[in-house]
């Protein structure tokens, strides 16, 4: 498609070829950059699969939705679009919006309800950056997880309330310098429990 654009432009109904006389990244600024407003289509079409990923989550009682969900996800809950880390399936349609939703999950968060969703280290909540990327040492981290859970939920005192600002488990190895790290990161963001549950924002 770009390469039609391209000739329509330069050749329109000739047959010969010339020479293009301004870049093709200039020609294709915005309208309002006082250009063309001609789009990328390899850029449009990276939008339109994450804009059908995005479907897929945000809308998953539609038709299609159902039916790629049932076919292509492993579990009912719509937001395994996003959060889901394999897929080896070999349909078309399907490795275009899943190749495609990666637009999306970089600039994803949850916000925080029941702390059931959402991953303590690896996941970033509330629009802050995830844990794992505060904390360099990896081996200390895997480690947490095997102690005392994956889920924000598992870090949570049992004894916490709804509609309260989140009372954060002790880590067992207090003196430690990770530890630490952590207990100030938590301290700096006001997070409150709710009844609701997780959602990707």
């Amino acid at each position: 498609m770009d390469g039609l654009l391209k000739r329509f432009i330069w050749e329109g109904s000739k047959e010969e070829k010339n020479i293009p006389l301004i870049n093709w990244e200039i020609v294709c600024m915005l309208k309002a950059e006082g250009r063309t407003g001609l789009r990328k289509m390899n850029l449009y079409n990276l939008a339109l699969g994450a804009k059908l990923a995005w479907k897929m989550y945000n809308c998953p009682n539609k038709g299609w939705c159902k039916v790629m969900s049932h076919k292509y996800l492993e579990s009912n809950e719509p937001e395994r679009i996003l959060t889901m880390v394999n897929s080896i399936s070999r349909s078309l349609l399907w490795k275009f919006i899943w190749e495609r939703r990666r637009i999306i999950t970089k600039y994803l968060s949850w916000r925080i309800g029941d702390a059931r969703k959402a991953k303590f280290w690896r996941d970033s909540w509330n629009s802050d950056k995830a844990l794992v990327d505060e904390i360099d040492d990896q081996d200390w981290i895997n480690e947490m997880q095997e102690t005392m859970g994956v889920m924000v939920a598992d870090y949570v005192q049992e004894d916490c309330r709804p509609n309260s600002p989140i009372r954060w488990k002790r880590f067992e190895n207090a003196q430690n310098a990770n530890s630490a790290k952590v207990v100030n990161i938590l301290q700096s963001r006001n997070i409150y429990l709710t009844t609701e549950k997780d959602t990707l924002i």
